[in-house]
């Protein structure tokens, strides 16, 4: 049995875990106003600020509510105006419109990055505690990419004490998936970094 077991060990090996630092609420973006979530628990519509203001017209002052955020059925983020009593008076809906991210949709971009394949066999063999971050907005520049203008993307990033940059994803959260799990972290830019990390220690 012990011969058996050498030979596992020596074929396929042992997976490491992967330990990964504690995110902060500071390094995360600020929580949504409001989610609307579907049967699923998807997010359905993410409403990201809301504000007063007053606008003057021909009638006097008046005071408006106003509401920005993003809509995942339409792929488009919106403006809301309503009046005090929560009536819309307008609403414009544009894929150009949809804001930053909120903690909760960052959250969960942290989750969808850690369980992905391709991501892990990147990160398994790291001795060091892994700290990620991102939850900036990712918009490609053609209508036949992955996340062209309308998608919910975001850049995820994976870091160490002594490696500034050890993963780089894209996650599309419209449909929780990561069409680019090695952004650019091929092996030319990763030896870069190193060395930039070095030139700094010194």
């Amino acid at each position: 049995m012990k011969i058996i077991s050498y030979l596992l060990l020596m074929c396929c090996g042992v997976a490491q875990a992967i330990e990964y630092a504690d995110v902060k609420l500071g390094d995360l973006p600020g929580p949504a106003v409001k989610i609307v979530r579907d049967g699923d628990n998807n997010f359905q519509d993410v409403m990201m600020r809301e504000w007063t203001d007053r606008v003057y017209t021909d009638e006097g002052t008046q005071q408006y509510v106003y509401q920005q955020g993003y809509d995942y059925s339409k792929k488009e983020g919106y403006i809301r105006v309503l009046d005090l009593q929560g009536n819309i008076v307008r609403e414009e809906y544009s894929a150009k419109t949809d804001g930053g991210v909120s903690r909760e949709e960052t959250q969960l971009a942290f989750e969808l990055f850690k369980a992905h394949p391709e991501i892990q066999k990147q990160l398994q063999n790291l001795k060091e505690k892994i700290y990620i971050y991102g939850g900036f907005n990712y918009l490609d520049q053609k209508s036949d990419q992955a996340c062209y203008s309308g998608n919910r993307c975001v850049h995820i990033f994976a870091s160490t004490i002594s490696n500034p940059l050890v993963a780089h994803a894209v996650v599309r959260l419209n449909d929780k998936t990561i069409p680019y799990p090695e952004y650019d972290t091929d092996p030319v830019v990763m030896e870069l970094l190193k060395g930039r990390l070095k030139k700094r220690d010194k």
